[in-house]
């Protein structure tokens, strides 16, 4: 992400950031798909098992809870790695004021993008299931939504128009 690293020219390519990591928040909705795909595969061999139903009841009971929440939620999350290393290609001291700023910087590209796509994704696809935005947005008391409303209203009015793809999308460690 970084053009002409190490050197005083270098700069990052925050275009490039955005579009990479809306097309991520794409796939990793995408992978919820794949995964309720795999767990109708586990509950289709578990219920031709020949076991009793009584033996296979808590796994059946199991894979339906993890198939109701995955599809109810459809939680993602999008982390990154190599942070500390752009950091450096961008020659900036680790924990300097220039590198917080910067990685502050980074991160509003990386929620903007990320919720632009789960906006996107709730028009073309659908909100998740428990979505409601009089839920959302009644006296809007948490922290992240006034996070949320202040920096990029644009995408708060849109998402309370078209709702969000999915419950959580943005998980750094």
């Amino acid at each position: 992400m970084v053009k002409n690293p190490l050197t005083d020219k270098a700069e990052f390519d925050s275009k490039k950031f955005y579009e990479i990591t809306y097309e991520a928040m794409r796939l990793s909705d995408d992978l919820i798909d794949l995964e309720i795909e795999h767990i109708d595969r586990i509950l289709n061999k578990l219920n031709s098992d020949p076991e009793s139903n009584e033996v296979k009841w808590t796994e059946i009971e199991l894979w339906n809870k993890i198939k109701q929440t995955a599809q109810a939620s459809r939680r993602t999350g999008l982390g990154f790695t190599a942070l500390g290393d752009t950091v450096a290609a961008l020659e900036y001291k680790y924990d300097s004021d220039e590198a917080l700023l910067f990685v502050e910087q980074i991160m509003y590209i990386k929620i903007e993008a990320e919720l632009d796509c789960t906006i996107d994704l709730a028009i073309l696809r659908g909100p998740f299931k428990g979505w409601d935005n009089n839920l959302e947005y009644h006296e809007v008391s948490n922290n992240f939504y006034k996070f949320l409303r202040g920096a990029y209203p644009h995408q708060y009015e849109k998402m309370y128009q078209y709702g969000r793809r999915n419950v959580s999308w943005n998980t750094v460690a």
